[in-house]
């Protein structure tokens, strides 16, 4: 399964909830609920603001930014996710939903104050990934900020070292595996992972400066089966990359 098409994803949709993280939920110490509340606080009360989630899957956080933000638009490839996160979000108000592929390229839509993208720059080519997050930062107003959560390569180090000692051996590399470039096979999918540094990188890249890098964590349960009570700090994370488009 490559789960990087949109094709891929009409198939995920109605089993999402058992084979898509929810981050929002595992988010051990709720970094992104606060740094989505920090966004509106920075904003004020003045004048009506626009936030847009890049990848909204099924709509999971479409309801925290409903209540935040005057107008969000929820935008994804998968037309099928697309209609269960209408469905879970009928209650909302200020909701927009559009059916577009995030990797074409001159994706308009109306700029954002705050930009939500979790888990979405994803795919194995660098092409794509670039193409994904040049159309985010695009369509950002100047001075706006993109909230972007991607898998941390530097985790998955640690899951595997935790691995290899539960089993007494080396966890190799396969399946199609490049390490040095961040592509790692998560439950089968040939999944980009990214370190801190690389977010920096691309933030200069897409003509941003990072305001922070933050983790989010989640309980070892999430990558484990049966964790051993011992398996505490350090847990397991993504990264929380929140970087502000320039002037």
């Amino acid at each position: 399964m490559r789960a990087h098409s949109s094709a891929d994803w009409d198939g995920v949709a109605r089993r999402f909830e058992t084979r898509v993280c929810h981050v929002l939920a595992e988010d051990r110490n709720g970094v992104v609920a606060a740094a989505i509340a920090r966004e509106r606080r920075r904003l004020g009360r003045r004048r009506a603001t626009t936030a847009i989630d890049f990848g909204c899957g099924i709509g999971r956080a479409l309801p925290l930014l409903a209540r935040s933000f005057d107008r969000v638009i929820a935008v994804d490839g998968s037309r099928a996710c697309l209609e269960r996160a209408r469905a879970k979000t009928r209650n909302s108000n200020g909701i927009e939903f559009s059916l577009a592929d995030l990797a074409r390229e001159s994706l308009e839509l109306p700029k954002a104050d705050v930009a939500l993208c979790i888990n979405v720059a994803l795919t194995p080519s660098a092409r794509d990934r670039m193409r994904i997050l040049e159309n985010v930062a695009r369509n950002l107003k100047r001075g706006g900020r993109l909230l972007l959560v991607v898998p941390a390569l530097e985790s998955d180090l640690l899951v595997r070292h935790r691995l290899a000692e539960l089993n007494g051996r080396r966890v190799r590399e396969e399946n199609g595996e490049r390490i040095a470039d961040g592509i790692v096979d998560a439950g089968g999918v040939l999944t980009k992972h990214w370190t801190h540094e690389e977010l920096l990188l691309v933030a200069e890249d897409l003509g941003c400066r990072a305001i922070s890098i933050e983790r989010v964590e989640y309980e070892w349960s999430t990558e484990l089966v049966r964790p051993p009570r011992g398996f505490r700090e350090p847990y397991p994370w993504d990264w929380l990359g929140v970087l502000e488009k320039r002037a």
